[in-house]
């Protein structure tokens, strides 16, 4: 016998990306956006003072530079690690002209430090924690923290705590 399912409601399906931008930019609401391919997503916040990035994805790098740009004039000035593997932060060197700070877990650079040579596409953060830090940029902020291995050491949690959202990512 063949097994049947019931379909899925509209809410879990992706969004339609614009082929001739190749990337969607959705607005969360208090100046928290996210961007996506369609494939992989990640997050910005607007401040008054500046732009907050989670992870520096290379498959739509350029795309989340046009997207902010498109959203705002105001410099990226913090970029936050999720975790150290490549495919979320190996386009972080694309924020290089912005010299941001870069946070992420202790751990995460810790692991990173151990690349020889290091790897330039992903420079070392500059702020490291271990259980808790929390981002203050101009109006908004943002949190972090560890709660122990899970996709891998250092992998964070992110919550944008006046508009309630949460991130956790390859979770």
């Amino acid at each position: 016998p063949q097994i049947q399912f019931a379909p899925l409601p509209s809410a879990v399906h992706s969004v339609a990306v614009d082929p001739t931008l190749g990337y969607f930019v959705g607005n969360l609401g208090g100046g928290v956006y996210w961007v996506t391919d369609g494939s992989y997503s990640n997050m910005f916040m607007v401040s008054t003072h500046g732009v907050i990035v989670v992870d520096a994805l290379p498959t739509i790098g350029h795309k989340m530079l046009y997207a902010i740009g498109k959203t705002t004039r105001l410099p990226v000035t913090h970029l936050v690690y999720s975790h150290l593997h490549a495919d979320h932060i190996g386009a972080a060197s694309l924020f290089n002209a912005s010299h941001p700070i870069i946070i992420a877990h202790a751990e995460t650079r810790d692991r990173l430090a151990m690349l020889s040579p290091l790897d330039p596409l992903r420079p070392l953060p500059n702020i490291t924690f271990q259980n808790n830090y929390t981002v203050f940029v101009g109006n908004q902020t943002l949190e972090l923290s560890y709660h122990g291995p899970n996709h891998t050491p250092g992998n964070l949690f992110m919550y944008a705590l006046a508009q309630r959202v949460a991130v956790l990512v390859d979770v």
